[in-house]
């Protein structure tokens, strides 16, 4: 009688250390970007940004008073092109996707992947 009511007990104990993990391993077989994404257009304005442990490609833009940090995949000529009216209150057109970001301070945070950026000559 108590051997089974051991194997009882120990099977509650294994039962709840497996839902977890089961579950947690669930959450990474998440479909890929390849098949969701969040297509972007935003007319607005660059800005400098900082954030506590670099966490931050150091550039935003804010559009209806909604901020979107820039990520520009090592791409120079959008670099270039942010670092040019950063601040200046010249409008950019900036065309990408959006995605959540996972930091070490920041948690989570969204971010705007720049596919082009375009400085808006019609002022």
């Amino acid at each position: 009688m108590k051997k089974r009511a051991f194997l009882s007990t120990f099977t509650g104990i294994i039962t709840c250390i497996t839902v977890p993990i089961s579950t947690r391993s669930a959450e990474n077989d998440a479909p890929s970007s390849q098949t969701e994404y969040i297509k972007l257009e935003v007319k607005g304005f660059v800005t400098g940004i900082v954030a506590i442990g670099a966490e931050t490609s150091g550039y935003a833009i804010t559009a209806k008073n909604v901020t979107l940090e820039l990520e520009f995949q090592g791409n120079k000529e959008n670099i270039n092109r942010a670092k040019r009216v950063a601040g200046s209150r010249t409008p950019v057109n900036v065309k990408g996707t959006l995605k959540k970001i996972l930091g070490v301070v920041r948690k989570e945070r969204l971010v705007f992947s720049v596919e082009e950026i375009m400085i808006d000559s019609n002022q």
